[in-house]
């Protein structure tokens, strides 16, 4: 497919540029979800990770996502190398009342555990609410933890779901970005109009593999969102399969486009977050280390 300019989206053109990317853009970009990448085997993934935290490349990682149910072995797993980790936990339970009580068990496990920060835990809301307006509001009122929730929703979210979220103000948005492109972008555009800070999850690699955007789709779905551009738009930039369109745009981000477009994206949560910064420096977009 040949490469063409993306519309909507400020600084897309066929030429990839060159030089790297303001540190802004790209700054703890990647949620690393190695350990559920290696469900069978935690430590593999923690191993993973504390390789890449404590490289050149650390700049670029979020948080570690720890699926509810390794939160046990995780924490058998943890070195003095791992100090200040920040952990995600993830539910695995549709369910919100299962997921909830795993979420609580797995805080629990990690709760005295000085060498991970637990800066989230995330579950899915369930499908088809009957009345998402009393649902998600009765789910708000049941979360007592102290730890923010990151709650995952996908296209086809009622606007009511996004509408209380915005009003309650203390919880977040994870977006599911596997589903059809039209309705991630129609979502992803409602989120920015609420002003909702969000996540990602779903994405493969950096860039759209045939079967999800990718993290730079992404990142440069919410910049063409902030300036203005229609869900079609958006759907073009989640959907667009090469790189150059995208790392042209990444590149012309000044510090203060990367500032404003990731206070609304926190990171994205690839499975391989190595493999992510390895296509990153193949693409030239990190800058240089000192």
């Amino acid at each position: 497919m040949v490469a063409r300019p993306l519309p909507g989206l400020p600084g897309s053109t066929t030429d990839p540029g060159e030089g790297p990317a303001e540190a802004s853009v790209l700054d703890a970009l990647l949620d690393d979800g190695a350990l559920t990448a290696t469900p069978d085997d935690p430590a593999a993934g923690l191993l993973a990770h504390r390789s890449l935290a404590l490289g050149d490349d650390r700049d670029l990682l979020a948080a570690l996502v720890v699926p509810a149910s390794a939160a046990a072995t995780l924490s058998g797993a943890l070195t003095s190398a791992d100090a200040g980790t920040p952990v995600l936990l993830a539910a695995e339970d549709l369910d919100p009342v299962a997921a909830l009580e795993a979420l609580e068990a797995a805080r629990a496990d990690l709760w005295d555990e000085d060498r991970v920060e637990i800066v989230g835990r995330r579950f899915a809301l369930p499908p088809d609410l009957a009345d998402p307006d009393r649902a998600v509001t009765a789910l708000l009122g049941a979360l007592t933890s102290a730890v923010p929730a990151w709650i995952a929703l996908g296209a086809g979210t009622p606007p009511a779901v996004l509408d209380v979220l915005a009003r309650d103000g203390a919880e977040h948005v994870t977006l599911d970005v596997t589903g059809d492109p039209p309705g991630v972008a129609a979502l992803l555009r409602a989120l920015v109009d609420r002003d909702l800070t969000f996540r990602a999850t779903g994405s493969r690699s950096l860039v759209h593999d045939g079967r999800a955007p990718g993290a730079l789709n992404v990142l440069c779905a919410v910049r063409a969102a902030l300036n203005g551009a229609e869900p079609a738009e958006l759907a073009e930039v989640l959907g667009a399969t090469e790189a150059s369109p995208l790392t042209s745009a990444v590149r012309r981000m000044s510090a203060a486009d990367g500032a404003v477009t990731r206070a609304f994206l926190v990171a994205v949560e690839v499975p391989d977050a190595a493999t992510a910064v390895t296509d990153l420096h193949r693409l030239g977009l990190p800058p240089t280390m000192p």
